[in-house]
């Protein structure tokens, strides 16, 4: 599987778009316990499961990677794992990836700088406040240090999302080669 790894603003998720349309990768759905809300589709937005079966997926090995987040339940479901699967993560679901999956997920880890990620932030409307504390947490968070390893380090100053997407799509296609 694909993992994509970047502070906020970096540009993950308009690359995973990009890699979608333009590639035929197919995104990663996570499963949470959280009520669906009304626009949410089950199996397309995540998959929405009751606290106590996430709990017991969870005790039986069936995520990779689990956190809570505003009083529910995320996970990574081991079972719907496929490698024209892309996923946005985190240092801390990355790492849990590598240490359960290593060797077997391509991870990137996307940089931009913060000048640049605090300009997409006002472009798109963020409040000024969640802008300066999401840079500020964003530089602990988001060290690559962090991360016990990286297969590919992009850079999106510069908002040429296709240029990024082929140098990641070519990377990953020849990892899944050098690996088959």
């Amino acid at each position: 599987m694909l993992l994509i790894c970047g502070a906020s603003a970096s540009g993950k998720t308009e690359i995973v778009k990009n890699l979608v349309s333009r590639y035929d990768y197919h995104r990663f759905i996570t499963t949470t316990t959280r009520p669906k809300r009304d626009h949410e589709m089950d199996g397309v937005d995540y998959y929405f499961l009751a606290p106590e079966l996430f709990s017991h997926l969870e005790a039986t090995g069936g995520f990779i990677e689990t956190t809570e987040y505003a009083g529910h339940l995320y996970g990574s479901r081991a079972d719907v794992i496929r490698e024209e699967m892309v996923a946005i993560l985190d240092p801390q679901g990355i790492n849990a990836f590598y240490t359960k999956r290593p060797g077997e997920d391509f991870i990137v880890f996307v940089m931009a700088d913060k000048a640049t990620r605090k300009y997409r932030m006002l472009k798109r409307n963020d409040d000024l406040n969640v802008i300066w504390k999401r840079l500020d947490a964003d530089e602990v968070t988001f060290k690559r240090e962090r991360l016990y390893h990286i297969d590919l380090n992009v850079t999106n100053n510069t908002g040429l999302i296709e240029d990024v997407s082929d140098a990641i799509h070519d990377a990953y296609q020849a990892f899944l080669k050098e690996k088959a």
